[in-house]
């Protein structure tokens, strides 16, 4: 009964949450995608994700709107967690803090993405993301499915991540600039009916396809930025929030895609380059130096030999002494 009972509980939560955020459902999932991490940066919120390993994604705006650029960076105020496997971000996370921080890279393009660099051992055995792309090349579609991860803080569920499936590009594309409120948002921005909220900012933006063999293809398009649905001042509409049991959203979200990003390659090289630093290259002995029998190595000269050495010389001088003499009675015999 108490299986039932919970299927059936789950069944009108999810009704619930379908009626209140139009077609797109939000669920907490904290095991899938566990790449999707919580950045804080002193008082600085937002999701971020990790697109290889040593290189992680998030939003430009989360520190260009707090006057945080590439030059005043302390990654020692870097925390970012990640949740394991049957638990959250506040329960025994995998934390990124420190000297595992390497640097930012501010996104050159008319874009907000940013790339913070960190040590890629922390992550490498621990995390596969073999099964993602990232679409830094191609047009968006109008009408594409998309689903999203973050974590919105909501008033029930503050450290958990959430799951945004289906909701779909719109088509409309425009740019938001400064307003009274809002500092703005550079580059051109993707419309969607993603449900999202604070917190959510500098979460991955994805879609699916299958594989060769059947298995299922993530694509990474970009990196939320904020919503269109805001009045003259900046400020989100009210008419355009809602909330569900997880918290309050926005009815609407945008993004800002990879195939308008300058530095990923150059962020992804500057890893691999500070990887190699910390690295020194491994010279490999030959084999058949390694396999060489000790007894080819020359040996240590012995006392006998060295014996034997100096008489050989001394036997040497004796002879050229010898042959002096001689010339030197033939040289007396000359002159008398």
């Amino acid at each position: 009964m108490k299986i039932i009972y919970s299927v059936i509980m789950s069944l009108l939560l999810l009704i619930m949450i379908m009626g209140e955020a139009g077609s797109a459902v939000r669920e907490i999932n904290n095991d899938r995608f566990p790449q999707v991490g919580f950045l804080n940066y002193g008082e600085v919120s937002c999701a971020s994700f990790i697109l290889k390993h040593g290189v992680i994604a998030t939003a430009k705006h989360c520190f260009t709107h707090h006057d945080i650029d590439e030059l005043n960076f302390d990654p020692k105020k870097v925390k970012i967690r990640f949740a394991k496997k049957g638990g959250n971000i506040d329960i025994d996370p995998l934390t990124l803090e420190g000297e595992d921080i390497l640097k930012l890279i501010m996104d050159r393009g008319s874009n907000d993405i940013a790339y913070i660099i960190y040590k890629r051992e922390k992550t490498e055995e621990i995390m596969d993301l073999s099964s993602f792309e990232i679409n830094d090349n191609k047009d968006v579609e109008d009408g594409m499915e998309v689903f999203r991860a973050g974590f919105p803080m909501g008033f029930n569920h503050v450290f958990d991540k959430v799951i945004t499936s289906g909701c779909s590009f719109s088509g409309k594309t425009d740019f938001f600039q400064p307003t009274i409120t809002d500092p703005g948002y550079e580059g051109m921005l993707f419309d969607t009916d993603c449900p999202a909220w604070y917190g959510d900012s500098g979460g991955p933006v994805f879609s699916s396809r299958m594989g060769d063999n059947g298995e299922e293809i993530t694509i990474i398009h970009g990196v939320l930025s904020h919503t269109f649905d805001v009045d003259f001042a900046g400020n989100i509409r009210e008419d355009a929030m809602d909330s569900d049991l997880i918290g309050e959203f926005v009815k609407t979200s945008m993004f800002t895609p990879f195939n308008l990003a300058s530095d990923l390659d150059t962020a992804l090289e500057e890893e691999e380059s500070l990887y190699n630093e910390r690295t020194p290259e491994v010279v490999e002995i030959p084999a058949s130096e390694v396999d060489k029998p000790i007894s080819e190595t020359p040996d240590k000269p012995t006392v006998e030999d060295e014996v034997e050495s100096t008489e050989s010389i001394l036997d040497k001088i004796i002879s050229l002494l010898e042959k002096l003499m001689e010339l030197l009675k033939k040289l007396l015999n000359l002159l008398s």
